[in-house]
């Protein structure tokens, strides 16, 4: 669903479209509802307020968090030059809304903040239609060379106990250079996951059917519906175990 942007003014009608164009590309994940709205204080501070589902406190101490009776009220000021910008608005909603998706390590932004933001919404855009929850993002950095540097990314999803195993995944990327060629191999994995996914769907599908199509041919066997006859060799022999009555125990 879409995030709706009830109020945007900071004093700056540049900064309130760049604000509502941000706020507009987060966008909320499937399912859940949220506003938001944005106004400046007396003392030139950036209020910004959500209103959506709950979200985990401990993971978000940044925000003041009411909860408002099956919903949430989330409030923070944003103060001085380098947290009034856009980029960094728009960076702690997404971290709140998409916290699902766990960018744990990034030693690009000690480099490069403008670089490691391009990496992180790479992988942002690429694993927000997915089913991973919670999935996490590591990056880390290689030279080559003296002037040549790599990024290398690492994604873990683990399925939680009563989910289906088979869905775990862990990819490392390349070394690459660009945000774009990280995107470019990260949909061709998420494709390959999907694909063998499927596989496995069908293949488990199939190993069921069978399966209970040989229960069934052993039940109408053991009833005399079949003849054993017409059993493989290896069925014909389970049914003729189970057919041999126990001997009667005697007594002394």
């Amino acid at each position: 669903m879409a995030l709706n942007i009830s109020r945007v003014s900071v004093g700056d009608l540049e900064f309130d479209r760049g604000l509502c164009r941000a706020f507009e590309k987060v966008g909320a994940p499937e399912g859940e509802d949220w506003t938001a709205s944005i106004s400046t204080a007396s003392t030139g501070a950036w209020h910004v307020i959500l209103h959506g589902p709950a979200r985990t406190k401990s993971m978000h101490i940044d925000w003041e968090i009411v909860d408002e009776g099956g919903r949430c009220r989330y409030w923070k000021a944003f103060v001085g030059k380098d947290e009034q910008t856009i980029q960094h608005v728009k960076q702690c909603a997404r971290k709140l809304l998409w916290d699902r998706i766990q960018f744990c390590e990034n030693p690009i932004r000690t480099l490069n903040l403008r670089l490691a933001m391009a990496f992180e919404e790479a992988v942002w855009k690429a694993l927000s239609a997915e089913d991973m929850n919670p999935v996490q993002v590591r990056f880390g950095l290689w030279r080559e060379g003296t002037d040549v540097l790599k990024v290398v990314c690492k994604i873990k999803y683990v399925v939680p106990r009563d989910g289906d195993p088979h869905r775990s995944w862990t990819w490392w990327s390349s070394l690459v250079s660009h945000p774009d060629e990280l995107k470019m191999e990260l949909h061709k994995a998420l494709d390959t996951r999907r694909e063998r996914h499927q596989t496995l769907q069908r293949l488990f599908a199939e190993a069921r059917v069978k399966a209970a199509a040989r229960q069934q041919a052993m039940a109408a066997a053991a009833a005399g519906i079949m003849p054993l006859s017409m059993l493989p060799p290896a069925l014909r022999r389970r049914v003729a175990r189970k057919a041999v009555a126990p001997p009667t125990p005697t007594f002394a």
